[in-house]
């Protein structure tokens, strides 16, 4: 067995095998692509995500997110030159937009939730200083906009509840405490079943833009607060996923 082969090396995408190993790179205007080889068949490939685009799928993403933040396409354009140095065209952003609108739900409810906030406010962070420093983000526009359905009126004690974590959180609960109930010492063995849906066809897209594991989570976690429709808060900590609070199906809201 070549001494270039790992576990972490993708299979092969013709026959399956999982015995590939790394040969060579592949460039394009802005990023550059590791190859692999199949030792069965011999197919050559690339793995990364975004391997047919121009642009890096993590700045494609990042386009569609700030533009479902409230802004427009022109602003849009301005942020992410002044963040990733890159000039993008308008029509390109419109391709993209386009292209991911079925994963980025939120984009029907986006005119909506500018005329109550703002691009910068729209999003509300808490800082929980714990044994570990978590972040509590609220989508305020997603909130407002369900508690205004009279069918979702039974969902006005969340809006209370979520004021409250920023005024009136037990904090002392959980700085102090040695136990922990992700610690608890369970032997849990639920059924397990392979799902296809809105949720994991997002994660398949998300995921691989992750910068490094330990950021899995909080990359997801942003997309879908920002992006679908139903993901009304998220708490993340820099070292583990806290937690996410989806509230209605999609069907619903």
């Amino acid at each position: 067995m070549s001494s270039t082969q790992t576990r972490q090396n993708p299979s092969c995408p013709t026959c399956a095998c999982k015995l590939t190993v790394k040969k060579g790179v592949r460039r394009n205007r802005l990023q550059t692509l590791q190859v692999f080889r199949c030792t069965e068949c011999l197919h050559r490939f690339t793995g990364a995500a975004g391997k047919n685009k121009t642009y890096p799928l993590r700045l494609i993403l990042e386009t569609v997110s700030t533009f479902n933040l409230g802004y427009s396409i022109t602003e849009t354009q301005q942020i992410l030159r002044r963040r990733f140095h890159q000039n993008i065209p308008e029509r390109t952003i419109s391709s993209w937009l386009t292209e991911h609108r079925a994963l980025s739900t939120y984009a029907r409810l986006r005119t909506e939730g500018k005329k109550i906030f703002a691009p910068e406010i729209i999003l509300r962070s808490i800082t929980f200083y714990h044994q570990q420093v978590y972040r509590h983000q609220v989508h305020r526009a997603k909130l407002q906009i369900l508690l205004g359905t009279p069918l979702h009126r039974d969902f006005e004690p969340l809006k209370t509840y979520l004021v409250d974590l920023e005024h009136n959180f037990p904090h002392q609960l959980f700085q102090s405490t040695e136990h922990r109930s992700s610690k608890f010492p369970a032997e849990l063995r639920p059924p397990i079943t392979r799902k296809e849906n809105h949720a994991t066809r997002t994660a398949a897209l998300v995921l691989p833009t992750s910068p490094s594991n330990k950021k899995r989570h909080e990359t997801l976690q942003r997309f879908m607060l920002v992006n679908d429709s139903v993901t009304i808060a998220v708490e993340n900590s820099c070292l583990s996923h806290a937690g996410r609070h989806r509230l209605l199906p999609h069907s619903g809201f």
